[in-house]
């Protein structure tokens, strides 16, 4: 009987149900010398084409409230170069905070 729970939970790992999206931040540009600019960031994606891009979030917060400030989901991105099984998307934001705690996240829901 044990045999039939473990090929299970093996299936479940092969098929990558439980698996997660291979994705990082490859890129972002947040500071210019003078007045901010075509401040980006850039992410790369594995084999998108068979995920939906809305369930990937780029979140922008203030470190000194621990708020984010703004959240952009990748459908908005737009799609550059594909190398592969790779896929590199980017936005441009009109501001991306620089203070010392302020960050940025990738998440995938």
């Amino acid at each position: 009987m044990k045999k039939i729970p473990l090929f299970f939970l093996f299936y479940l790992l092969v098929t990558g149900v439980w698996s997660q999206p291979n994705a990082w931040i490859n890129e972002f540009h947040y500071d210019n010398n003078g007045a901010d600019q075509d401040e980006f960031i850039e992410i790369v994606v594995e084999n998108a084409g068979g995920l939906t891009l809305s369930d990937f979030a780029v979140d922008l917060y203030n470190g000194y409230n621990d708020e984010s400030y703004g959240t952009v989901t990748m459908d908005n991105f737009t799609t550059g170069n594909i190398i592969g099984n790779f896929t590199v998307y980017s936005y441009v934001f009109s501001t991306i905070q620089n203070g010392s705690p302020d960050g940025i996240s990738l998440t995938y829901q």
